[in-house]
């Protein structure tokens, strides 16, 4: 027997936002190696202020972004990829403007590969980053922007559907896109 069970929108429960997000917090802190102790007062209020569209899924890659940027012990607003207002997300090569970001890609300069596709300039900042946090990024980037059709992702990344999956599962991603 299946019994249909309707949680309204994130924006219908502002409540729940802040307790959410900590939640976040706490799995990231765990996931990365870190210690983030919370948010700043103002990263609170962008949080608390914005109408979450994307609901649980849209706040909780918005706090892994941050907390894969912020190496003090707070998270900033700077590192949200929110507009003041709850207008909606930033892009991304705007979102971090003065971000130490851990993979940062100049959208203008492209270079092109002998099969046709092309990949953005790269630089890896002199701190180092995560080459699997990179990836993890690029397979939900993917995932998201093929609204969880993992063939067109897997496509997308110039590999096999089994492949995909496979990342999926080893990044926990399995559930989230489908």
């Amino acid at each position: 027997m299946v019994i249909p069970v309707f949680i309204p929108p994130l924006r219908q429960r502002p409540e729940d936002v802040l307790p959410l997000a900590r939640h976040f917090v706490a799995l990231y802190n765990l996931r990365f190696r870190k210690n983030i102790l919370g948010f700043t007062p103002e990263a609170e209020a962008l949080i608390s202020g914005y109408d979450w569209p994307g609901n649980v899924r849209e706040l909780k890659n918005a706090i892994q972004r941050a907390m894969i940027l912020e190496e003090g012990p707070s998270i900033r607003p700077t590192y949200l990829p929110l507009q003041p207002g709850g207008e909606g997300p930033l892009r991304l090569d705007t979102a971090f403007p003065n971000a130490g970001p851990a993979l940062a890609a100049d959208t203008t300069a492209w270079r092109r590969l002998s099969n046709g596709r092309s990949v953005p300039d790269l630089t890896i900042p002199a701190s180092g980053t995560s080459l699997d946090e990179v990836e993890r990024l690029l397979v939900e980037r993917a995932l998201q922007q093929c609204n969880g059709n993992q063939s067109r992702a897997a496509r997308l990344l110039d590999i096999s559907r089994d492949a995909m999956r496979y990342k999926m599962k080893k990044f926990g991603l399995e559930g989230e896109n489908a």
